[in-house]
């Protein structure tokens, strides 16, 4: 999905949820200029794995550790052996991984039995940055929006990101704190104007992740 919508977050939500460890697998870390090495290292990090189940296991932006394209041997052997794992492993382990292009992993991947499902997270809805909104004031400013105020955030801040909204309301509050100045619905009015989102930011780019998201992928959330 897009990037700055909340797709790290939902692996930590769901070991909250769950009341399990989570643990995040960095495959990129396993690779080794020494032969062999590279799959001793695999080896061990599914062997932890199944030491420590149950628990949640999250591969964060798995498109950079396992992308199309590696052309060394090694890096196919890691690939087959984690494919295997994915099928085969019958540890009490939620795998979760997330991406911003899923283009560029290799089709084999996607195989029932390996992903059981495939969801996109899209840029938040008007009533998603409402609440958006909502959340980061209460955690970051000393000030109380009204309906109407956060009505016209959510509008201001059509086509922005969770962290494009995240980081607008947090620069008023470190304003509170650094500079003693009042937070105030005009500052943040302020801040939401000048802030460039990231479908201005990305247009191209998300628009393409969106129309592979509608065709090959379920919502995240209850945007049709």
């Amino acid at each position: 999905g897009v990037p700055g919508c909340g797709k790290s977050l939902t692996a930590r939500l769901v070991a909250c949820e769950w009341h399990l460890p989570l643990y995040r697998f960095d495959i990129g870390a396993v690779f080794s200029g020494s032969a062999g090495e590279s799959e001793a290292n695999l080896r061990r990090a599914l062997d932890y794995i199944g030491s420590v189940s149950p628990c949640i296991v999250w591969i964060d932006e798995i498109e950079k550790e396992l992308a199309a394209g590696h052309d060394n041997e090694a890096a196919k052997r890691i690939l087959g052996a984690f494919l295997f794992w994915l099928q085969e492993n019958a540890h009490r382990m939620f795998l979760i991984a997330t991406a911003n292009d899923l283009t560029k992993l290799p089709p084999e991947l996607f195989r029932k039995g390996r992903f059981d499902e495939v969801f996109f997270v899209d840029l938040p809805t008007e009533s998603e940055r409402k609440e958006a909104i909502n959340l980061f004031s209460k955690l970051s400013l000393t000030m109380r929006l009204t309906e109407e105020e956060v009505d016209a955030l959510a509008k201001i801040s059509d086509g922005f990101s969770y962290a494009d909204i995240e980081w607008a309301i947090k620069t008023v509050a470190e304003e509170e704190y650094t500079l003693g100045m009042c937070g105030s619905y005009t500052r943040l009015d302020s801040v939401f104007q000048r802030t460039v989102g990231a479908l201005s930011r990305n247009r191209e780019y998300i628009e393409t992740i969106r129309k592979w998201g509608k065709d090959s992928a379920a919502p995240a959330s209850g945007r049709k």
